[in-house]
């Protein structure tokens, strides 16, 4: 009797050590792959951070150029429409990328569970950085077209176009602050 009772006992001690270790197994194999992909999500957001960068750059200049050609006075605007169009044009295109190159970007920084403090810093970044884009590009066409349409006021004989966006029409709180940056 006292050898079965010997060997229940050690079978369930044997039987909660397969178990405490399989679950501790368990949790650090769990405990690597989140490592694993947190650290891929940061090499992720880090060359998707770097290519937005380089998009804003981009941007930044073509906005230059825009302010350039497109004029204040109505003789400018008539004589500049074509740089104007085809600077509007480039802008769309850097933005219509810019959305294409940050999805995964867009969607990792909507997380909560980042806790690296580089990768947090790039995200607020780029949540600003995006939202800033969007509506200037936006408030730039809603200025264009107002000019477009007081200039056609002026001149009925040659009107000229206004300028329909492919890409945004309206203004975006992409980081829902309330904020709406580069509306104002």
């Amino acid at each position: 009797m006292k050898k079965s009772l010997c060997f229940c006992l050690l079978t369930t001690i044997l039987g909660v050590f397969m178990i405490v270790s399989g679950t501790f197994l368990s949790f650090l194999s769990s405990y690597r792959e989140d490592v694993k992909e947190q650290k891929t999500i940061a090499m992720s957001i880090k060359n998707e951070y770097a290519s937005f960068n380089d998009k804003t750059q981009s941007f930044r200049n073509e906005l230059e150029k825009f302010e350039e050609v497109f004029g204040t006075y109505f003789e400018d605007m008539q004589k500049n429409e074509d740089v104007t169009v085809e600077t509007l044009n480039k802008i769309e295109t850097i933005l219509k990328e810019t959305n294409e190159s940050t999805t995964m970007l867009k969607k990792a920084c909507q997380e909560d569970y980042i806790n690296d403090p580089e990768i947090i810093e790039r995200c607020r970044i780029f949540q600003k950085n995006y939202e800033t884009m969007v509506n200037t590009y936006v408030k730039m066409i809603l200025g264009y077209n107002r000019a477009v349409e007081k200039y056609n006021g002026w001149n009925k004989v040659a009107p000229m176009n206004t300028y329909t966006s492919k890409v945004a029409t309206s203004y975006i709180d992409y980081d829902k602050d309330g904020i709406y940056l580069g509306a104002n």
